[in-house]
């Protein structure tokens, strides 16, 4: 792609009520593959936080403390680019009663980013990305249905900083959904530990003998637990909805794919 922008990101429009996000941190030892990693992830839906060299940029109200301001004490979010400019979006907190020239939308120039950003030379961004879920629906011999779904972590290209540092813990999931005129809830609890590029899975049965789509609305509980820069637990909510279509002629081999995956726990 040429351009990318998640100023409208259809990624995330079945996702609603999050209350966190599950970072992750890149690294990349080459600016090049730097700016090919930062893409990828804006491709994905992932927007990028990264530490910048603030300098004379973003000033203060006295000289001395300007000049203490390139000390990594500023981020902003590239949340697009654009390959003709050869340049990111990036959205600015800083604001603007606060002086100086940046705030609100901006741009950085591809080979400016090794420049401004905080060990871009070795560069080190997170993504702030949601909990990645992926949900398939199958139906077995005997007419059952069901729903599996996977939560994990994001998996950016390339090397990942403190892959061990962060897991998840416990994901306490209550889906709902009418059938044949009646309401459906099912809830459970799976624990154990994933850290990323681990997986945990859930598998959700819906009916059987179904003929018909049925909209399922899932509500998930996330306990996220790190040890950097300390140790901390917490909590990530949020909530989707899935219409399972038992009309796929697909959903047998769902259940072999499903069946072949291997989940830590």
């Amino acid at each position: 792609m040429v351009k990318v922008s998640l100023i409208k990101n259809d990624k995330l429009s079945n996702v609603q009520n999050i209350t966190g996000f599950a970072p992750v941190i890149g690294y990349e030892p080459w600016a090049l593959r730097t700016i090919e990693s930062v893409k990828q992830s804006l491709v994905d839906g992932q927007p990028i936080l990264i530490r910048i060299h603030s300098a004379l940029s973003y000033p203060t109200d006295s000289d001395r403390n300007t000049a203490k301001l390139d000390m990594e004490s500023h981020a902003v979010l590239i949340i697009g680019y654009d390959d003709f400019k050869q340049e990111f979006d990036i959205l600015d907190p800083w604001r603007v009663d606060w002086n100086g020239s940046k705030g609100g939308l901006s741009t950085i120039k591809y080979e400016a980013l090794p420049i401004v950003c905080v060990n871009a030379t070795a560069e080190k961004s997170t993504r702030c990305s949601l909990i990645q879920k992926k949900v398939a629906v199958y139906t077995d011999k005997f007419y059952n249905t069901s729903v599996s779904i996977d939560f994990g972590f994001y998996v950016p290209k390339g090397y990942i900083i403190d892959q061990k540092q962060s897991k998840f813990t416990e994901f306490d999931v209550t889906a709902s959904y009418t059938l044949n005129g009646s309401v459906f809830t099912y809830h459970n609890i799976i624990r154990g530990e994933w850290w990323v590029g681990q997986t945990a899975k859930m598998e959700i049965p819906i009916g059987k003998d179904i003929s018909e789509e049925v909209d399922v609305h899932f509500a998930v509980s996330s306990k996220l637990v790190g040890d950097r820069p300390y140790h901390y637990e917490d909590i990530i909510k949020f909530e989707f909805n899935e219409m399972v279509d038992v009309t796929s002629s697909s959903q047998h081999k769902y259940k072999q794919e499903f069946d072949l995956n291997k989940v830590v726990v």
